[in-house]
């Protein structure tokens, strides 16, 4: 999953992207989500790293599930 493709996942695309996908993988876009998430609050987006922020959020609870 690009950077690009990443910022335009709803919480139930998420859900399904997850499925199957390596732990340490997940992990790899979660920090790439987190550095989106900084940037984009850099460049005040705000909105944007709010929507970062809860995908991040998401995958998190993907994975304990």
């Amino acid at each position: 999953m690009s950077g690009a493709n990443a910022g335009t996942l709803d919480d139930k695309s998420i859900a399904v992207a997850l499925d199957g996908i390596p732990k340490d993988e997940a992990l790899r876009l979660i920090k790439d989500l987190e550095f989106q998430m900084r940037e984009a609050a850099k460049q005040l987006e705000f909105e944007k790293a709010a929507q970062l922020r809860d995908q991040i959020i998401e995958l998190r609870r993907s994975m304990i599930e």
